[in-house]
């Protein structure tokens, strides 16, 4: 029986491939720890701590050309980070909905908006099929 539970813990162990970071807690205060936070609906606004990330998520049809995108370029962001853009199949379909992940960090205290706009890249000269605008704040 010890046998098979170290087999266990060894492969446990090497399925994680390295990929393991230890961080320090302070279990003191709880609200010290970062949060993520993960908004799939378009809210107006939004609030998160310094250090927090904040995941948005949209549904699209790449199939019919639509992408969700950020409509300033990341450069003008003041009080948040993009992190990462991800874009996830969901199912092996043609005409399935994908659904796209927009990850940013908080960086210092402030009050930022954001635009994301859902349009066909090629069609910039037209207005955008959807939209949704949200402001986050930033607290220390």
């Amino acid at each position: 029986m010890r046998y098979f539970f170290l087999v266990l813990f060894v492969l446990t162990a090497a399925g994680c491939g390295g990929q393991y970071k230890q961080t320090s807690v302070n279990l003191q205060n709880p609200d010290s720890l970062p949060q993520k936070m993960v908004l799939e609906d378009c809210l107006p606004e939004s609030a998160v701590k310094v250090g927090d990330s904040l995941l948005f998520r949209f549904t699209e049809f790449p199939g019919r050309g639509y992408s969700w995108l950020l409509s300033e370029p990341d450069s003008v962001l003041q009080f948040l980070k993009l992190v990462s853009v991800d874009r996830v199949q969901l199912a092996d379909l043609d005409g399935s909905p994908d659904r796209v992940e927009f990850l940013f960090t908080a960086t210092r205290a402030g009050r930022q908006s954001l635009r994301f706009i859902y349009i066909r890249p090629w069609e910039t000269h037209k207005p955008p099929h959807d939209s949704c605008v949200v402001s986050v704040t930033v607290r220390k």
